[in-house]
């Protein structure tokens, strides 16, 4: 089957001459199964590069097929594959598929293309990440996005919250302890003893009252007045 692919040619990149190559279905192995859909012969082919991937024909192959059913992502991944493969030493025949392919690809495809072939060093790092690309190491950018920053555990993970979480899948032990060790470790926060003596009210927990109240006590704890309503009504 002969099949014609639009390339650029050396001089001038705003012209593209019709050049023709013999596109084999046969070595492809479509000719085993006539009834593949698009989709598994491009599987077939993007198999036989990874299986090969010094073979230029494959790759031209994988290309070609990728831009006679305009497939633009898989076309996007074949040409960045083909760069990876080639450099540096491929560099012509890579600008003349790429500027060939120019029509089938978005304006940003084809602008960071053109942009990593100007490059004096083609750092293969700074090529852009393709969802179908076989060799590409699936980095997108080296910007960092999110920077960590040191907060305070209870920042993180609020004990109040944590707590609630706790009782709402009625793990009241659990909520307990964790409020506990909070209002131990910050007096200072009512909201936390609100929470604590609500749950010693509805579970009658008179001994973890006494033991909490107790640790309070010989911190020099400033009480809210709820602790001496609780105990009244806990009678202990």
């Amino acid at each position: 089957m002969r099949s014609v692919l639009i390339t650029a040619n050396d001089g001038d990149f705003d012209e593209s001459p019709v050049l023709e190559f013999v596109y084999d279905e046969s070595t492809a192995g479509f000719c085993e199964w006539p009834a593949l859909s698009v989709e598994k012969r491009l599987e077939r082919l993007a198999f036989r590069v990874s299986r090969m991937p010094r073979s230029l024909r494959a790759h031209v192959e994988r290309i070609h097929y990728c831009f006679g059913h305009h497939l633009n992502e898989p076309l996007y991944a074949a040409l960045i594959d083909l760069l990876i493969v080639l450099d540096p030493s491929g560099r012509r025949l890579s600008q003349r598929m790429i500027f060939g392919s120019r029509s089938r690809l978005t304006v940003s495809q084809f602008q960071m293309l053109r942009d990593f072939l100007k490059k004096e060093e083609n750092a293969l790092e700074s090529l852009p990440h393709a969802r179908f690309s076989l060799f590409s190491k699936g980095l997108q950018s080296n910007v960092m996005l999110v920077r960590m920053v040191e907060e305070p555990c209870e920042t993180a993970h609020d004990p109040l919250q944590l707590a609630r979480d706790y009782v709402e899948f009625s793990q009241l032990d659990e909520a307990a302890r964790v409020l506990e060790q909070a209002i131990l470790d910050h007096p200072e926060r009512f909201e936390l003893h609100s929470e604590l003596l609500a749950l010693y009210r509805s579970t009658r927990d008179r001994a973890g009252f006494k033991r909490t109240h107790q640790a309070l006590v010989c911190l020099g704890a400033k009480l809210p007045p709820e602790w001496a309503q609780l105990g009244d009504f806990l009678k202990v």
